[in-house]
């Protein structure tokens, strides 16, 4: 099983100028309601940050839920390649995602331990 971590630092970059975070931030909204998170505007007011300064901490989310984010922003700008770098409390929780077109079209990680 993959290490798992619920507090995640996570870095974004953009193959161009990234879409506004007023734009961004409606949509990241609408997908945290669609999926029933329990704190949306502390979410979201931690992926604005992260949007605007490029890195934030996030907690109580695992990397699935930030994969799950980045794909639903990607799907709104499919001309545009979003690369998404997170690494969790855990020394082995380290992973990338690249998004193009609403899919992870690389990923890398979280990993393994040995033995499992």
């Amino acid at each position: 099983m993959a290490t798992v971590s619920y507090y995640t630092r996570v870095t974004f970059e953009f193959s161009d100028d990234p879409p506004s975070v007023a734009d961004v931030s409606k949509i990241v909204k609408s997908w945290l309601e669609t999926q029933k998170f329990y704190a949306v505007e502390d979410v979201l007011g931690d992926f604005v940050r992260g949007w605007t300064k490029g890195q934030v901490d996030f907690s109580d989310l695992v990397s699935q839920d930030i994969e799950g984010i980045m794909a639903c922003v990607s799907a709104h700008y499919p001309e545009m390649s979003f690369y998404v770098r997170g690494m969790g409390e855990e020394f082995k929780d380290v992973w990338l995602r690249q998004f193009e077109g609403g899919k992870a079209v690389f990923t890398l990680g979280p990993f393994e331990e040995i033995g499992e």
